[in-house]
């Protein structure tokens, strides 16, 4: 059927503080205090939107568009069509749909179009102090591991009130307000706060988009409240190649929000508050560009597990470019085990918990250009919680970055060496790394840059070829020994010493201007 131009969605973006601001748990929730259009008459719709026109170029993808209506079984109508059909997913809440896409398939959202894993909860029963639920038989195999005071992270199943998540406890003595249990035996939700005239829902289908096709856009829709596992995303590519996700929204989901295949795009989207981790996974020629990625982890999975911003994995030409990546409970953007020819290019990274950029175990990498400040908020012992951090990995250079260290707690650019064995392309090592030409902000007294190894100390501080130059660095106190050079904590001079920064710069008393201010960003502009 022929179909009009469609209004294309404006993402909702997180904000630091504001109105509508609410901490909840481990994660700051963003919501927006304004109310939202009303496209459909079911209060589960709850994204927010104005409404431009889409481009030429999608209206005519759009023009003998299938219609995807509410109320249906979405995966019917797709089967009913041959492959590279362009579907139009109807303004609304679609709960508990799942879609396995053929190759070359369209999905375009009309503007308020939700794709939501979650069932409303309406009938519970108060029991000694409680509320319950019965006949609830969703149960999804755990996987993954947890900080401490989040035992059931590894739980895909979730609970929503009012559109945020309750964490989720182990046993009924542990009830509180605020927090959630599931008897999987008894098949019953219970919870301490009373869900009296409040929207109540529980995340029960696995993946929005799933399967091995080729070749699928999907575009301008909210994908929310999924129970997608640990390492596996709402939107999950199972072998396929070259999605494009583009103007989307990926947000509540427990895992990740979305899982990486060969040639994936995610471009003009926004990847906030999932349970594990924003983006996740394995794939040659990834592009992630103009794109928000904030909040992740909500759940309380161990960072150092795998969670946080985004984790690249055995990637070849991965460019992550123009994207916001902020407040993540984890590293902000890490490429772990055998990535190569990375770019990270023009990278807004701060206030992530742990390191801002993270290259570990790997090789040939580029980053430059990216403003990496107030990362490393939770640990920085040694080089860790570093605003750039290469570890263990080979031949990367790190040129005209903004690294911005906090007063008392993270560090600047590190290079560590470490003894992690040997992958697909040789044994794992950092040498003939360069960084050079970067701008680096020391705010108070604490905070250091440079190299340190635990492992083969000769060979590496001899022949490993690191080398920090023509570094620009401002300091409260030229007293402060702010670099680390083979196997000490140095001041200026003595870093010089050891032959490093020559021709660099300490500019000792003073902040650059704009060094403390956050840049502004907005996905597409």
């Amino acid at each position: 059927m022929t179909r009009l131009a469609l209004p294309r969605p404006v993402l909702l973006l997180a904000i630091v503080v504001g109105a509508g601001a609410l901490l909840f748990g481990t994660a700051l929730i963003v919501t927006d205090p304004s109310p939202p259009p009303a496209v459909t008459d079911q209060p589960e719709a709850t994204a927010q939107y104005t409404e431009p026109a889409l481009s030429q170029a999608a209206a005519l993808n759009a023009q003998d568009a299938v219609i995807l209506p509410l109320g249906v079984d979405l995966q019917s109508v797709v089967d009913q069509h041959p492959p590279g059909t362009t579907f139009v997913i109807a303004a609304g809440v679609h709960r508990m749909q799942s879609i396995t896409p053929r190759d070359g398939d369209i999905f375009i959202g009309e503007p308020g179009a939700v794709l939501n894993g979650a069932r409303l909860l309406t009938e519970f029963t108060p029991i000694a102090g409680y509320w319950v639920i019965s006949g609830q038989e969703q149960e999804i195999l755990p996987g993954g591991r947890c900080q401490a005071e989040f035992s059931r992270c590894s739980r895909a199943e979730q609970l929503f009130v009012d559109g945020l998540p309750l964490r989720h406890v182990d046993s009924l003595d542990q009830l509180a307000p605020g927090t959630w249990h599931f008897d999987y035996d008894g098949d019953r939700i219970y919870m301490a706060d009373d869900p009296a005239g409040r929207m109540v829902e529980t995340s029960v289908t696995q993946n929005a988009f799933y399967g091995g096709a080729r070749d699928i856009t999907i575009r301008d829709l909210v994908i929310e409240k999924y129970a997608s596992r640990a390492q596996h995303g709402a939107i999950e590519p199972d072998g396929g190649a070259n999605w494009s996700i583009d103007t989307v929204q990926v947000r509540l989901n427990h895992g990740a929000g979305i899982r990486l295949s060969d040639g994936m795009r995610v471009i003009n989207s926004a990847i906030l508050s999932n349970g594990q981790i924003g983006l996740s996974g394995v794939g040659d020629n990834v592009l992630i560009e103009d794109t928000e990625i904030a909040y992740n982890n909500t759940a309380g999975f161990e960072s150092t597990w795998e969670a946080g911003g985004a984790k690249f994995i055995r990637t070849e030409g991965l460019i992550a470019r123009n994207n916001y990546v902020h407040h993540n409970d984890g590293p902000g953007l890490w490429t772990d085990i055998d990535n190569i020819n990375t770019l990270y290019e023009n990278n807004v990274v701060i206030y992530n918990q742990r390191i801002g950029i993270y290259h570990e175990i790997s090789h040939d990498a580029v980053i430059r250009g990216n403003q990496v400040k107030f990362n490393g908020l939770n640990y920085d012992n040694w080089l860790w919680g570093s605003q750039i951090l290469i570890a263990t990995s080979s031949h990367v250079e790190v040129y005209n970055n903004v690294v911005v260290v906090s007063a008392d707690i993270g560090n600047g650019i590190g290079i560590v060496n470490q003894d992690r064995g040997a992958g697909e392309r040789g044994v794992w090592r950092s040498d003939n790394n360069h960084v050079h030409q970067n701008v680096i902000v020391y705010t108070g007294a604490h905070g250091t840059s440079g190299a340190a190894t635990d492992f083969n100390h000769d060979v590496f501080w001899a022949q490993s070829n690191n080398r920090f130059s023509a570094n620009t660095y401002y300091v409260m106190d030229a007293a402060f020994a702010h670099w680390r050079w083979n196997d000490r904590e140095l001041t200026w001079e003595a870093m010089q010493a050891e032959g490093q920064e020559v021709n660099g710069r300490l500019i000792a008393g003073q902040m650059p201007p704009d060094a403390l201010t956050i840049p502004g960003w907005r996905a597409g502009e």
